[in-house]
């Protein structure tokens, strides 16, 4: 009768995430691999990572860097938000496109800094909403964001964090907007005339500054008529408001210095050469115009 032959074999070690052994186990499109540098079907960012020297860094080249930190920076380069890797003992900066997005002008310069050169008034570890300012088009911008850091633990202690950031500034903004018509809406619910109807609007735009510093208010020559008309046949006469050829200063916010500066009346033909060349235009059809003002235009 045959007989079945024992066969040892040696016993398989499951090895730990830091285990320097595990080479190019990481992932088939690891972008940390030196070979995955050739590649021209990366993304932007991420070609931009593998082109940097690290050998000249803080971390050294990629070829000595831990497995552990390479798979956290795969991770980070599709995360969708805004995720930073601080690294080491000195917290060095690794992020993605996302965050390169979020931070403006600091990129490329943050590849590689230390958190207190990126962000030298910044040491809180999660906030939900909060404003921070930077350069981005060669003027300061603010911007709105969340995030948070937990720290990424290892055999030999803490080894980094993991930053995870949003871009909550649309957000914010829309709630302000909302938030300033509802209040527009509510002051001029109280008007109990034509004159009073322009200061409460003046009234709601003052509550928020941030969305609207500046306003200046001008009602119609010849809204008085159309008021009168209207008292007796209790319709408004729009078209004649909007066909209107000179404009009344009602008042304005924000800078007082700014307000002395726009005249008390405005015709049409003042406006269309110093304001817009479509200013009657868009006055006559009822649609809202965004134009720049130039420097010195209404003095």
């Amino acid at each position: 009768r045959a007989k079945l032959k024992t066969v040892e074999r040696p016993l398989k070690v499951k090895r730990s995430a830091t285990d320097e052994g595990l080479g190019d186990a990481i992932s088939p499109f690891d972008v940390t691999r030196p070979e995955q540098h050739l590649s021209n079907s990366v993304a932007d960012h991420v070609h931009f990572f593998q082109q940097l020297d690290w050998s000249a860094t803080r971390l050294g080249p990629l070829s000595t860097w831990s497995p552990i930190l390479r798979r956290w920076v795969n991770f980070i380069m599709t995360d969708p938000r805004g995720s930073t890797l601080w690294w080491g003992p000195k917290h060095v900066c690794i992020y993605n496109a996302e965050y390169a997005r979020l931070i403006a002008d600091k990129h490329p310069y943050a590849m590689d800094m230390t958190v207190r050169e990126v962000w030298p008034d910044r040491a809180e570890t999660q906030f939900e909403v909060k404003e921070l300012f930077t350069v981005r088009g060669g003027g300061v911008s603010g911007a709105y964001g969340d995030w948070s850091i937990i720290p990424i633990s290892g055999d030999d202690g803490n080894l980094g964090f993991f930053n995870s950031s949003g871009d909550l500034t649309n957000y914010v903004q829309h709630e302000r907007q909302i938030s300033t018509l509802m209040t527009v809406e509510k002051e001029t619910s109280l008007a109990k005339d034509l004159n009073s109807f322009s200061k409460r609007i003046l009234s709601g735009l003052e509550s928020n500054e941030r969305e609207a510093p500046f306003a200046a208010l001008y009602s119609s020559m010849s809204r008085n008529c159309s008021a009168r008309s209207s008292a007796s046949t209790g319709i408004i006469d729009m078209e004649s408001i909007l066909a209107s050829r000179s404009w009344e200063w009602q008042g304005t916010t924000g800078t007082a210095s700014i307000a002395d500066a726009f005249p008390e009346y405005i015709r049409s033909e003042w406006a269309e050469e110093y304001i817009s060349h479509s200013f009657r235009t868009h006055i006559t059809n009822g649609q809202i115009q965004i134009f720049d003002l130039e420097p010195g235009l209404l003095i």
